[in-house]
């Protein structure tokens, strides 16, 4: 049984950016660590979604309810008895710390203004992870496999 390699935030920021030239790309990639599918397949479902109305533009962004149906798509749900863990309003440098310590386990995806960040594995995959963000965060889903 083979198992996908998984992609760490800078070689996604790389594919995103340089090859495709695209920017706005956070919730594309928080997407493809969180369910460890191809940047190429998530872009396409995200960018073809005419069913639903919305869907993602390229350079533009990603709507949340696109991200919640891509991240459906790809196996992955969130779990909605977590909600936001009592997290709203502190820095997303503190729930990192904070969901590093208490779930070291899990993949969450934190909402701030404008940005969404994903955290796998304690991990913070995100530019913000270069610096200390004191952005505050509105909310934190917790990502689970889809029975």
């Amino acid at each position: 049984m083979s198992h996908k390699q998984k992609r760490a935030y800078a070689e996604l920021d790389k594919i995103a950016g340089a090859f495709n030239r695209d920017n706005g790309y956070c919730g594309l990639i928080a997407v493809c660590i969180a369910t460890n599918a191809s940047m190429g397949k998530v872009k396409r479902y995200m960018e073809t979604m005419v069913n639903t109305g919305r869907r993602r533009r390229h350079g533009k962004g990603t709507p949340l309810d696109v991200i919640e149906k891509t991240t459906m798509r790809f196996g992955k749900k969130y779990d909605i008895d977590f909600m936001d863990g009592g997290y709203r309003g502190q820095t997303l440098n503190r729930v990192h710390r904070d969901l590093q310590h208490s779930f070291p386990n899990d993949t969450f995806y934190c909402l701030v203004n404008g940005h969404i960040a994903c955290i796998r594995e304690g991990i913070l995959e995100d530019w913000t992870a270069m610096s200390p963000s004191r952005r505050k965060v509105l909310k934190v889903w917790k990502i689970e496999e889809r029975v």
